[in-house]
């Protein structure tokens, strides 16, 4: 098993209507060194939205969604 500086996930998603919630939630993931990635959506719409376009692209899919 590889050890390393790899964090626990590639890329993580923040659903929340909530700007300030997205915003602490965000600097709490990276700051925490939870995930290379996090990317935040206002709404689930929006999410299932983002999700569907990565279709074809199984690797971009988010590895956690919050």
């Amino acid at each position: 098993m590889e050890t390393g500086n790899a964090l626990p996930h590639k890329k993580v998603m923040i659903v929340d209507d909530a700007q300030l919630d997205r915003i602490i939630a965000r600097k709490v993931l990276l700051r925490c060194n939870f995930a290379e990635q996090v990317i935040a959506h206002e709404s689930a719409i929006d999410a299932l939205d983002y999700l569907q376009t990565l279709d074809n692209k199984p690797s971009e899919v988010p590895n956690l969604i919050f």
